[in-house]
């Protein structure tokens, strides 16, 4: 019996060998040999008693391998590069002799189709350490005489899809008289590896997570006053998600050379000053923040005053004679045993923290408290001569929607008279002063100024998420909408001094965009490129110059400056291009739908790299669904050119009810909760994957988060023409996201507006997928942050409990710790994995992955 056995183990272990695949690396790129010198005073021993040895040398980073270039012409690293092929995979190099110590690199690039777990083995008599994709893996510290008995390093990886560089240094000593010499082999259990892997001297890859949360990157572009510096601030995060270093640069616009360098951990809250060229910023300082100014004729600082860490904002007076600032009060209640909440904001952390208004003279240095009460004040704007200051408070009323009343006033800096422009206007807007200041220019709702600022069409409830613009004169209190027939939602607005013309930063349709509109001809006009999508927006005073971010769907930010007409355009920073230089992309097309009811469905489509319209490719459908559009940027939480780097076509709609299409489209939302925005996907999906034959119509999933996480589940109760579907921080009962979240009352006020639990159960009922949970036949993917404070977790939850009970397909993640949005790189890295291991479980038949992070477990 015991032979039986013994043989039976021999047979599968023979067996598993047989079964194992071995893939020699042939192809390299291989650098000059360079020559090692040791320090001075290696023999002497150092305070731990240790000896400097060949090891050392070794494990010093002689270059940074993540700033490879493999260009002769252009690596900083002055780096020469040759492109060899070892036929048998054995790397054999004659060695340079004039060099007792020496060291080479060698790099290869690891090609996988989808995610796979290997082995890579190293083997040489040299030193050598193995790097992949910027992360050591192991060294060799020993020297073999002899190269048939050359020590070897073993490691099992888990690579997804991609491109993984290989980065081998090795190192030749005095006492070693081989050449150069190594064998490196990846070593798989799946007998079909070359199927699915291929090695190349070609850094050419597909976007990853790491290239969306690390690496350097650019952000907040201020221009001063006339417009001749501007400031940008940097940031560069290491592999591992730490923060290396935080810089802001001060420039010149003329030739963009650097003029200062402020550390980002140091000064917070840089402002131009309104009227000269000098900076102000804050500084910690003994537990308080300072305010101070820089002259950057002479690069002198000087501090005005300091302040306890409560203070918490400030903006100058336009002639710079003071500074008006805000300072916090906490509560000095305590929670021991039991509290009364005192209304629904009451739950929120922070809600009875209240915020008041000071004034710093600058000739006097004299601090004044210019506000006090029972209710925060909130600085709107100051007039252009600095004698008026507009600023407005707002108190809870539940009993009507939205559930807040705002009263505007204006504030005379001489003698602190108050002036009342409103009192309880239901819709709240936010004014600042026109350069005359006789109008106040106000954004908010349609319905800020009752129907006067309406355009809904056959709607009977605008939707006052879809911002706009309106003149009030002070004097007489007329007010004038000016974007009533203008169909982008307003961001934010800007009245330059002595301008005829109103800057406009707003969402137009799923892009945004800069606009002017002219006071005397009343017309808008669009001042940016079509294709950017701008993130960002800031002008001068003088209304001379624009800086902004621009990015596309498969191209990264950049920042940009252009005269007040958004010509003359420049590039002045593309901090992003390093990590992104050998990232290639697929391309991304328009394709809009009609329904048959008649409304038009815009869309976008992301194709895969290396696109070929006779396969058939997996389909991802993303949508929010809410109120606002899913925006063409090239980053964002869910990185659409990322997954179709893994060859999903991404279609991304845009339902009714969302801004940026006028108020008719926008409007569309109130009262919805998914009835006919529901229809829309499905009719809209459908007629996609007919027009498109290369679209697999059995491997289709949806996706959405939050509004969208909501429409994810409820879709699943009206279709099954998904095979799989994610649903991230999901709405499964309207009434307890109403009654539970944070928020969920206040955004209620608009997307069920005057409709409650108990005159309206068709929608807090019937559209509400827990209640419909018994339809459900599609595999669904539940992610929540389990301290969501929007949408509660316990919406995932109770729709899980719901489908488990029914036997249903469906699994629940939660992630630590987290809010409505996955931050932190750790878990924005086992979130993202999480989403990309289900869509090549379901939609590629490719589990390993995900039972990879999820083993199957016996609980």
């Amino acid at each position: 019996m015991k032979k039986v056995v013994s043989t039976l183990v021999f047979l599968m272990a023979v067996n598993m060998l047989l079964m194992a695949d071995t893939l020699p690396i042939k192809n390299w790129m291989v650098s000059n040999v360079m020559n090692l010198q040791n320090p001075a005073f290696k023999d002497i021993k150092n305070v731990e008693n240790d000896s400097f040895s060949n090891t050392d040398l070794l494990k010093f980073d002689h270059h940074a391998i993540d700033e490879f270039s493999f260009d002769n012409s252009t690596d900083k690293n002055s780096i020469q590069w040759s492109g060899l092929t070892f036929s048998e995979g054995n790397v054999l190099l004659n060695r340079n002799h004039e060099m007792p110590n020496q060291f080479l690199y060698l790099t290869s690039f690891l090609v996988l189709d989808q995610w796979t777990q290997i082995k890579l083995k190293a083997s040489s008599s040299q030193l050598f350490r193995v790097w992949i994709n910027g992360e050591e893996v192991f060294k060799k510290t020993s020297i073999e005489k002899n190269i048939e008995k050359a020590g070897s390093q073993t490691k099992e990886l888990k690579l997804e899809r991609g491109t993984h560089q290989i980065v081998v240094k090795s190192m030749i000593t005095e006492n070693d008289s081989n050449t150069w010499n190594g064998r490196f082999e990846v070593i798989s259990d799946n007998d079909s590896l070359s199927t699915i892997l291929h090695f190349t001297t070609q850094p050419n890859r597909i976007k990853t997570i790491q290239d969306v949360l690390t690496g350097k990157s650019s952000s907040n572009v201020n221009l001063s006053y006339s417009g001749k510096y501007y400031t940008i601030a940097h940031k560069n995060v290491g592999n591992k998600g730490k923060t290396l270093s935080r810089w802001i640069e001060i420039r010149t616009t003329e030739n963009n050379q650097i003029v200062y360098r402020l550390n980002s951990n140091e000064v917070s809250q840089l402002q131009w000053l309104p009227a000269s060229d000098r900076i102000s910023y804050l500084s910690k300082a003994d537990n308080n923040n300072e305010l101070i100014i820089m002259n950057l004729s002479d690069l002198t600082i000087n501090k005005l005053f300091s302040e306890t860490n409560n203070f918490s904002s400030y903006q100058w007076a336009p002639n710079e004679t003071y500074v008006i600032y805000s300072m916090y009060e906490k509560s000095k209640f305590e929670y021991k045993t039991t509290r009364q909440v005192m209304g629904m904001a009451d739950r929120i952390p922070g809600y009875k923290t209240r915020s008041f208004l000071y004034k710093y003279d600058i000739q006097m240095t004299l601090k004044t408290r210019i506000t006090y009460g029972s209710l925060s004040t909130y600085l709107n704007d100051i007039s252009s001569d600095s004698k008026t200051i507009a600023f407005s408070t707002s108190k809870n009323d539940y009993t009507e929607r939205p559930f807040s009343k705002q009263n505007m006033y204006l504030m005379d800096m001489k003698t602190l008279a108050v002036d009342t422009l409103w009192t309880d206007k239901r819709f709240a807007v936010n004014v600042s002063f026109s350069p005359d200041n006789k109008t106040l220019l106000c954004q908010g709702g349609p319905s800020a100024f009752g129907k006067i600022g309406e355009n809904i069409g056959k709607h009977k409830i605008a939707n006052n998420y879809d911002q706009q613009l309106y003149l009030y004169t002070i004097i007489n209190q007329k007010v004038e909408p000016i974007s009533l027939t203008f169909n982008p939602s307003i961001s934010s607005a800007f009245w330059p001094q002595n301008s005829e013309s109103i800057f406009i930063y707003a969402l137009d349709k799923d892009s945004r965009g800069i606009f002017k509109y002219d006071l005397s001809t009343k017309k808008y006009t669009k001042i940016t490129n079509n294709e950017l999508y701008i993130s960002s927006l800031n002008i001068n005073q003088l209304g001379t110059k624009i800086a902004f971010e621009g990015n596309k769907t498969n191209s990264f930010p950049r920042y940009y400056l252009s005269d007040a007409e958004g010509k003359n355009l420049t590039c002045i920073d593309s901090s992003e291009h390093v990590k992104y230089a050998n990232v290639d992309f697929g391309t991304t097309q328009e394709w809009n739908y009609k329904t048959k009811k008649g409304t038009d469905i815009q869309g976008r489509v992301y194709l895969p790299l290396h696109f070929d319209e006779n396969k058939k490719y997996p389909v991802i459908v993303y949508y929010y669904g809410g109120t606002s559009p899913v925006g063409r940027t090239f980053a964002g939480r869910y990185p659409f050119n990322l997954w179709a780097g893994h060859d999903f076509i991404v279609y991304v709609l845009q339902p009714s009810g969302t801004t940026g299409y006028g108020q008719e489209f926008s409007s569309a939302h109130v009262n919805n909760w998914g009835i006919t925005v529901a229809d829309e996907i499905i009719e809209s999906t459908k007629a996609f994957l007919k027009a498109h034959p290369y679209a697999n119509a059995d491997r289709v999933g949806c996706a959405g988060a939050s509004y969208g996480g909501f429409m994810t589940m409820y879709l699943t109760t009206r279709t099954n023409i998904f095979r799989t579907a994610i649903s991230h921080a999901g709405i499964s009962s309207i009434s307890s996201y109403w009654g539970a979240g944070y928020w969920g009352y206040a955004y209620s006020s608009e997307a069920t507006a005057d409709r409650y639990p108990w005159n309206s159960k068709e929608i807090y009922v019937n559209q509400s997928p827990l209640f419909n949970a018994d339809k459900v036949t599609t595999p669904l993917l539940l992610i929540t942050g389990d301290s969501d404070t929007n949408v509660p977790p316990v919406e995932s939850y109770q729709f899980y409990t719901a489908l488990k009970i029914l036997g249903k397909e469906v699994e629940l993640v939660t992630v630590k710790d987290a809010d409505h949005h996955i931050v932190g790189f750790e878990h924005r890295v086992a979130w993202h994995n999480t989403i990309m291991a289900w869509w090549d479980r379901y939609l590629k038949d490719l589990p390993d992955w995900w039972f990879d992070i999820y083993p199957k477990k016996n609980y």
